[in-house]
């Protein structure tokens, strides 16, 4: 081969390694090149459902912002109750309902059973469950409510569940899940000072749990943080429940304060630095695999400049 054609296929092969990073993300120009949708504690649009209960649909909201469609199959809402409040939707629903208490205590009646669920517990509720949520003490309650539709028209909605032989009253209980009861998983790199604790609360491949999506909590210590990566093919959505700090997404950064949501376009690099003690709450959406989760480091250096 001569020296001219080993150039040429030098060049193309930096093109392509050019083109593989930038489209890495997937940024368009609808959201000035952000990859990213900061949702701050005063910015989500509660609507009066009666006296007691308002809802922020938080699907819309993200939507509007983002100016496209961004959640496809989950329906994502915010309930807030005043205490004494109650509500009993009237939808039986054909899928599952994930709960995510951030204050007060729910207690929830469903068919013949009843629970009651702390702040900061999952809930989850099988599908075709008449339920009642109850403000269950003398303080707000507010807690999120996801429901991936995309099970309702898939015949094989139970395929997870059946390939872990789980028995079918497992399958057919609500549940209550709080770190209390799982093992946190260290994650990240202690020597950078970039680790924080992931605790995985409902994953489809971990419980009998009808989800396309998974529900976890992270600690972060102050001055520590996630470093850099991206996830293929699944979006994020963060809760700051305490602490404050910085996340990069698509290499523009937002100032994290409690009640804070954000939300992580798929194949987007991300980093996040605490600046006191973190606790957030992680939804991704379709659930999290290893094999789609992709160190960078110092990606803003090169992928972005």
């Amino acid at each position: 081969m001569s020296e001219w054609s080993r150039l040429m296929q030098t060049i193309a092969l930096c093109i392509v390694i050019l083109a593989v990073f930038s489209g890495t993300s997937g940024a368009d120009e609808s959201w000035e090149k952000s990859e990213g949708i900061l949702i701050t504690s005063d910015a989500c649009d509660f609507a009066v459902y009666d006296d007691y209960v308002s809802i922020c649909d938080l699907s819309s909201l993200l939507e509007r912002m983002g100016n496209r469609t961004l959640m496809s199959n989950l329906s994502i809402r915010i309930y807030r109750m005043d205490p004494e409040g109650s509500l009993s939707p009237d939808a039986i629903l054909p899928v599952a309902e994930v709960l995510y208490i951030t204050d007060g205590s729910l207690r929830l009646k469903t068919d013949d059973e009843e629970i009651r669920a702390e702040k900061d517990e999952a809930v989850y509720i099988p599908p075709h469950k008449i339920r009642i949520f109850e403000n269950a003490a003398n303080e707000t309650l507010q807690f999120y409510s996801f429901i991936d539709w995309s099970l309702a028209s898939d015949n094989n909605n139970t395929s997870e569940m059946h390939l872990f032989s789980t028995p079918e009253e497992a399958q057919n209980r609500t549940q209550v899940i709080s770190e209390d009861q799982i093992t946190p998983l260290d994650r990240g790199d202690t020597d950078t000072n970039r680790s924080f604790q992931f605790s995985r609360l409902l994953h489809p491949r971990e419980g009998p749990y009808a989800i396309g999506f998974d529900v976890g909590t992270a600690h972060i210590p102050s001055g520590s943080g996630v470093p850099d990566h991206y996830i293929d093919d699944r979006y994020q959505l963060m809760s700051v429940r305490e602490g404050s700090g910085t996340i990069s997404v698509g290499c523009h950064e937002y100032p994290l304060a409690k009640d804070d949501i954000m939300y992580i376009a798929p194949g987007a690099v991300m980093n996040l630095t605490a600046d006191e003690d973190m606790h957030l709450m992680v939804l991704m959406n379709p659930y999290y695999q290893e094999m789609f989760d992709y160190e960078m480091p110092y990606a803003c250096d090169y992928v972005y400049s």
